[in-house]
């Protein structure tokens, strides 16, 4: 429990008390709250918000000012702040190690020019503070920290928050993330909408509008300077990029073909069963080359790993395919080895698809022809919570990522949820609801698959029992 004196050490250290919405994080940690998530405006105080509840972290223990941290049979506290890059870790420590540093509570710091390395400072009571930088992911391991503090964490993946939760769960600690919507991963648009009201994740959420910086805006939202910005965006019609800069909401996804994956639902950190074969779904798009790697455990299809090719070709896909350490698992089936678009047969002058992978990877698929509707219901309808199960049938793991290329595109498999859109229909909408053929080819490939395990939805069946054979397209 966190005491009033030194609350109020805190307040002295930063030069100001928060004002009420930056109260309701605070309370939340106060209250046991250990996954906090702070969406700011532009200038709304975030940083002064997360630096505050770091400080009320660090607070001393009668060993720790005994000791200074040393002997204390214990490793010391330790904080993590960490950036899309170093550099933008280095302004929260910044902020701290002013603060610190007004109080005389420094042992030691060190914070080297060069804009790859890690800044580091020790309190006089011996909790450390470091700087982390998450492009590379794999160094956000090997030990228990007490903070972990993302920064701009809109920019960061999810698997980096993941990693936080793993890193803290030892000892109890806490997870704060700050950042704003603007231009961000919709991962953190996501987990704000789940944090601000009840959830089973333990988590708190809470938006910090610029307005509600009465500091830089004494006015609040009747501010001048706020009005003056808000009318600008309600006269050039811009108000859903208002409320998400300045108003810390995120804008509303319109147009979306896939409306049911979450982040937090469907995406898991997981490991291969071993006593399970591995199939390869396989999409071999005109301007991707798309193949998961699937495991199918009753129910529940587990989708392991990926090769995402923009503009590749088979040969290509198949050598990426052969590299992954995946693929000797894909070998322990007997028979077919996994499914394909029906395309994929076709030769058109060439061999096919199927041909390729047979002579060079020694592999063969089944296929199917699958109704464009009904590869896309499959796939919605896995994604859903089961009633009975309580979770989802459709999980991706963790290290997949939105990605996307410099033209817009998908350029990795969970982008595709966020840019496959239904086509803009006319004026009388009187055209069939049609969606647009691009950034879908890893759904298409699990439509292909998730047919072939388990057929269509119920609702589905009744449709296929009524259509002509010639209907039936390629999906």
């Amino acid at each position: 429990m966190i005491s009033q004196n030194w609350l109020r050490v805190i307040w002295g250290l930063l030069g100001y008390s928060p004002n009420p919405t930056q109260a309701e994080a605070i309370y939340a940690i106060l209250n046991g709250v250990r996954f906090l998530l702070i969406c700011g405006g532009v200038r709304a105080g975030k940083s002064f918000t997360t630096v505050a509840i770091a400080l009320m972290l660090m607070e001393p223990t009668v060993e720790e000012l005994e000791s200074g941290g040393v002997g204390s049979g214990r490793a010391p506290r330790h904080c993590w702040i960490v950036g899309p890059d170093y550099r933008q870790a280095r302004a929260e420590f910044e902020y701290l190690w002013q603060a610190l540093q007004r109080g005389g509570f420094v042992a030691t710091v060190s914070m080297p020019l060069n804009p790859t390395s890690s800044w580091v400072m020790t309190t006089t009571w011996g909790f450390k503070v470091e700087t982390k930088s998450s492009s590379d992911i794999r160094k956000l391991a090997s030990y228990s920290v007490d903070i972990f503090l993302m920064v701009e964490a809109a920019q960061q993946e999810y698997e980096v928050f993941l990693r936080g939760q793993e890193r803290v769960a030892q000892g109890r600690g806490h997870v704060i993330l700050s950042g704003t919507l603007e231009e961000g991963l919709p991962w953190y648009g996501d987990m704000l909408k789940r944090w601000e009201g009840p959830n089973d994740e333990g988590g708190f959420a809470l938006s910090l509008p610029t307005w509600s910086n009465t500091h830089a805006f004494p006015g609040g939202w009747d501010d001048p300077e706020i009005q003056r910005i808000y009318r600008q965006h309600v006269n050039s019609s811009t108000l859903d990029h208002f409320e998400e800069r300045y108003g810390a909401k995120p804008r509303k996804s319109t147009g979306l073909v896939i409306v049911e994956f979450d982040y937090a639902r469907n995406v898991r950190r997981m490991q291969p069963d071993y006593d399970v074969p591995i199939e390869l779904w396989v999409d071999p798009g005109k301007n991707c080359y798309c193949v998961l790697f699937v495991q199918v455990i009753g129910l529940v299809t587990n989708v392991l790993d990926r090769v995402y090719l923009r503009g590749g070709i088979a040969q290509d896909a198949i050598e990426a395919c052969q590299a992954n350490p995946l693929f000797d698992l894909v070998y322990k089936n007997r028979g077919t080895h996994g499914v394909i678009d029906v395309a994929g047969r076709h030769q058109y002058g060439m061999p096919s698809h199927i041909e390729i992978w047979q002579k060079t990877a020694g592999l063969s698929f089944r296929s199917n022809y699958v109704h464009q509707d009904v590869g896309r219901d499959v796939v919605r309808f896995r994604l859903r919570d089961d009633p009975k199960l309580g979770h989802p049938l459709l999980f991706f793991n963790s290290h997949m990522t939105n990605a996307k290329s410099p033209d817009g595109q998908a350029a990795d498999v969970l982008a595709e949820f966020e840019l496959w859109k239904w086509r803009k229909t006319g004026a009388n909408r009187s055209e069939p609801r049609r969606p647009i053929d691009s950034n879908n080819h890893a759904i298409k490939a699990l439509g292909y698959g998730l047919y072939d395990h388990f057929g269509p939805t119920e609702e589905r069946k009744v449709i296929k029992r009524h259509r002509k054979r010639s209907a039936w397209a390629t999906y």
